[in-house]
Parts: structure tokens; C-alpha cells; sequence
């Protein structure tokens, strides 16, 4: 999302998120990227390394490294659902070619260093997020974790209270939002950011992600959320 802000409309763009693993990843994308392409060249597309990448990140927590990045980088575009937790597995196809696919987003590396190049990296729980950021002229766009989901697939704590936090915060906020979560999560929270005051839209989306072996794919609802 920070990568493709219009600079024409937004002169100062900060990308936050609790997870140090990100972080870590996008700020070599952005100081660092024929360093990190050239590491990732050499790293082949299978499920070994698939497999052995995630046991180091899940060993290891101290992420800073360009070694770090580039692990972060390998789990997260070989992984199924595109996290790295105990239910993700390695991502393969029938219908295309994974490992060209792997290269090609490595190449894309070099372009999205500078997309990234003016953009401000935090790594900030949201709430000093909101108290350094937040003016008349702020635009937050938030996609939080979602408190059911957030330790298996984040290895992020994410509570209910969290979340209602977060909602009462933009609440009080001076500039603007858009928070994007799924029906499940806005009903936690819809006594908070209701329509009588706010923006309301669902969508209904396909499970792209889902495993399903003979069947369609379920469906989910998205919410976006707004100040009006």
C-alpha cells in the first residue's frame, strides 16, 4: 500500500508495523536492494528450503541482518497463504511455474526499492503510531491482525481489546482513516465505528487462499471502514 500512495496527494508517507520481520525486510528492500537481489539469485525454489528457512526464523527473533531480510523475503514469496507461521506450507502449482515466478519477484526487488526510497519505516505499536502521527491533514489506512487469527498466522498478539482500542483511538483522531477488516472482526466493533456516523461498505470475496480439494472455494467479507 505505501509503495503505490499518489506522492501528488501525499507528500510525507509512513509505513508502520509491529512486525519486525517486515520491517526489517522493507527497509533493505528500500537501502539495500542489489544486495539483497543478488543474495535471493542464489537461493533455489524447493520445499527443503522452504522447510529450513521457516525453522530459522522461528529459532531466531533478533531480525537485522541483510541475511535476515533476505530470509524473510524467501518464506514469505514461498509460502502458500504468503505468511510464515506452523500452518503455512510451501507454495506449488501444476498450472505454473513457481520458481520462475520466485525469480521474477526477486527482479522486482530493484523496482520496489524505489517505491519505497521516500517512504518513513516504523516499528511502532499502533497507539504511539496514532499519538506521533496524528493531524488535520493525516490520512491513516490501517490493516490490523485480526484477534482470532494474529498469533497462528502473525506470531503477533493482537486482542479484542486491542482492536477495540484501536477503533476507540480513531474515534478522537484529527485527520482521517480507513481501516480495512473482515465482518467477523467489524462486529467486534461496530458499537464503536458504526454507520450512523461512519463509512460502512462490505464486499463479499472469494477464499483464494483456501485449500479445497473437489469443492468451491468459500467466501468472506470485507469491510472497509471510513470517516466521513
Amino acid at each position: 500500500m505505501s509503495q503505490t500512495v499518489p506522492r501528488a496527494v501525499f507528500g510525507n508517507i509512513i509505513y508502520n508495523d509491529i512486525n519486525d520481520m517486515l520491517t526489517t525486510l522493507y527497509r533493505h528492500i528500500k537501502e539495500n536492494p542489489e544486495q539483497l537481489a543478488t543474495i535471493l539469485s542464489f537461493l533455489p525454489y524447493s520445499r527443503s528450503y522452504h522447510r529450513i528457512v521457516a525453522e530459522l526464523m522461528r529459532a531466531d527473533r533478533e531480525f537485522g541482518s541483510l541475511a535476515a531480510a533476505a530470509l524473510v523475503f524467501y518464506a514469505y514469496n514461498s509460502s502458500f497463504d504468503g505468511t510464515v507461521n506452523r500452518k503455512s506450507g510451501f507454495s506449488y502449482s501444476i498450472d505454473r511455474n513457481e520458481a520462475k515466478a520466485f525469480r521474477s519477484r526477486v527482479l522486482a526487488v530493484l523496482k520496489y526499492a524505489a517505491a519505497w526510497r521516500d517512504v518513513v519505516i516504523e516499528n511502532l505499536d499502533f497507539r504511539e503510531v496514532i499519538k506521533r502521527y496524528d493531524a488535520e491533514k493525516t490520512v491513516f489506512y490501517l490493516d490490523p491482525p485480526y484477534p482470532d487469527k494474529s498469533a497462528d498466522f502473525y506470531d503477533i498478539r493482537f486482542t479484542v481489546d486491542d482492536l477495540r482500542d484501536m477503533a476507540i483511538r480513531l474515534t478522537q483522531i484529527r485527520g482521517r482513516f480507513l481501516l480495512k477488516v473482515d465482518k467477523k472482526t467489524y462486529d467486534l466493533i461496530s458499537d464503536i465505528l458504526h454507520s450512523g456516523r461512519y463509512n460502512v461498505e462490505m464486499f463479499e470475496r472469494k477464499k483464494h487462499m483456501q485449500k479445497v480439494k473437489g469443492a468451491q472455494k468459500g467466501t468472506w467479507t470485507l469491510v472497509l471502514v471510513s470517516s466521513r
